[in-house]
């Protein structure tokens, strides 16, 4: 039995370094697609499922629950989440929704829109022929010809504001303990004109007024702004128009007081990747808030994560504090990877956003309370397949290391078919240099040309036991003793010829090689 084993020692060793290192790549991927979005900040906790693309404002009642308005199976369905991110209680309303409904719920007050009309949860109609619908936090707000309106939740009855034209205006309405901020900007080629109305017990006042300068050739698409006492923050997103390639993105920031009468220059704004080493790309759904007079941005954009396979950026949620002089400090707050969109805070400390993921939407929140959270999440199915998938994809794309490394090979197996062609006299008594020039001519080449093989990208992306100060060298020296052992051993248990061990010794040479680093080279 013992020299049986022995005799299967020349498959069993390299066997088990194989399954080594797949089992070593696999928990290096399961690291990165499990991968906390910053050192201070949770993973993402999944509440619930949605069919829609979009989340609707998440209510915080007074005792601090989180009440999270979903669409499940075509109806309206609510989750609330205590202030330990428990769930406390579901429920599922008979209200039809589609990708146009939106929702107002305080308590267990129900009003929606069908994109057309105002009802309440026992469907009766409210308003007719509305053109938008504004739920804020504890009121409403409507267009309706050309006029905004309040509708009182409780009473359903309704209050002229003032005059709106959708063809040359656009609002956005914010609600804060100051009461009701409704900032309306209309844009032309040159410019935008802002005007910031606040609206407190059914009447309207106009605190800021202001034009800002637009770049020639660019467009402004959204603007978002937040208001904290007497401060106003914008961020202007702009567009450069272009006839060829993919267009241009631009924000723009300004902070002043509503007081002032100068207006502040804009200040373009980057956001550094605090993944990567280029800046956040297409750059949207912008929450912006104010605390003491620190604007804070909220927003998902485009970046780095190892969470896939052969794609090395997604969306993700991001943070962005601006100082004075317009320059960001930038933390990640999702790092899955789904596409993470709509988010918004539900709290100082979380956060809550979509992935997109097929017909059932997740709902997650991430927070900066890792001790209330991270008790909560658990390795889902998802995180084990998706390290699955991508150690998979890495282990196929790793074989091109053995076409990276043709020029070493390539080299025996010429001297092996020189030797049968015109020496084969010599090749048949297998004199023990035979096998010894085969392998040296194989360690000259991988000396000479190791660099076909050990690519720039594995420097860059493969973990640091492996990219360590001269570990290309140690490892090829490492796997070479480990081959050349194994060789030897057949050659006195199974007396291979110098043939077969010199193909031998540079097959599993380049396979442990091939598993190792292979993974990393594209």
């Amino acid at each position: 039995m013992k020299d049986k084993f022995l005799t299967q020692l020349y498959w069993v060793i390299p066997g088990v370094i194989l399954i080594f290192g797949l089992l070593l790549l696999f928990y290096e991927n399961f690291t990165k697609v499990t991968e906390p979005p910053d050192s201070d900040w949770s993973r993402a906790l999944t509440v619930g499922v949605t069919n829609l693309n979009k989340l609707p404002p998440v209510k915080v009642t007074e005792d601090g629950d989180f009440v999270f308005t979903r669409f499940e199976d075509g109806k309206l369905a609510t989750t609330t989440l205590g202030k330990d991110y428990k769930v406390k209680d579901q429920n599922t309303y008979d209200i039809p929704v589609d990708k146009w409904t939106q929702v107002y719920q305080q308590a267990d007050s129900i009003i929606y829109f069908d994109f057309k009309n105002i009802y309440d949860q026992d469907k009766k109609t409210i308003i007719t022929n509305v053109e938008k619908f504004y739920p804020l936090k504890n009121t409403i707000l409507y267009i309706k010809e050309n006029e905004l309106f309040q509708l009182s939740p409780d009473s359903k009855k309704s209050e002229k504001i003032m005059y709106v034209d959708l063809k040359k205006l656009n609002i956005i309405p914010q609600e804060n303990e100051e009461g009701v901020n409704i900032l309306a900007y209309a844009s032309d080629p040159n410019g935008v004109d802002l005007t910031l109305h606040q609206l407190n017990n059914g009447k309207i006042n106009t605190l800021y007024q202001t034009r800002l300068k637009v770049d020639p050739g660019k467009i402004v698409n959204d603007i978002s702004f937040a208001m904290e006492n007497q401060t106003l923050a914008l961020l202007l997103q702009e567009e450069l128009q272009s006839t060829q390639g993919n267009p241009e993105f631009f924000n723009y920031f300004m902070q002043t007081k509503v007081t002032s009468q100068v207006t502040p220059p804009l200040v373009e704004l980057h956001f550094q990747d605090p993944a990567g080493t280029k800046n956040l790309t297409e750059v949207s759904d912008v929450v912006l808030k104010l605390k003491n007079d620190k604007p804070t941005i909220l927003f998902h954009a485009n970046g780095r994560t190892e969470t896939q396979f052969n794609d090395s950026s997604t969306f993700n949620i991001y943070t962005a504090d601006v100082n004075e002089e317009g320059r960001t400090k930038t933390g990640r707050r999702s790092n899955t990877p789904e596409i993470s969109t709509n988010p918004q805070w539900l709290n100082e400390d979380t956060i809550a956003w979509v992935d997109l993921d097929g017909d059932g939407h997740k709902i997650k929140i991430s927070s900066s309370n890792n001790d209330g959270i991270s008790s909560l999440i658990e390795f889902t199915q998802d995180d084990w397949l998706h390290a699955l998938g991508k150690t998979l994809g890495m282990v196929t794309s790793s074989f091109f290391g053995i076409a990276f490394s043709i020029i070493w090979f390539i080299w025996p197996i010429l001297f092996i078919v020189f030797m049968y062609i015109f020496r084969n006299r010599i090749a048949d008594r297998d004199p023990s240099w035979y096998f010894y020039t085969g392998i040296g001519l194989y360690a000259i080449a991988a000396v000479i040309w190791k660099d076909r093989f050990f690519v720039d990208n594995i420097y860059t992306n493969a973990p640091n036991y492996l990219t360590f100060t001269g570990s290309s060298y140690f490892y090829m020296i490492l796997f070479a003793i480990i081959a050349f052992c194994l060789t030897i051993h057949t050659k006195k248990t199974d007396h291979w010829t110098g043939t077969v061990r010199i193909m031998y010794f540079v097959g599993i040479h380049i396979l442990l090689l091939t598993i190792f680093f292979g993974p990393y080279i594209i």
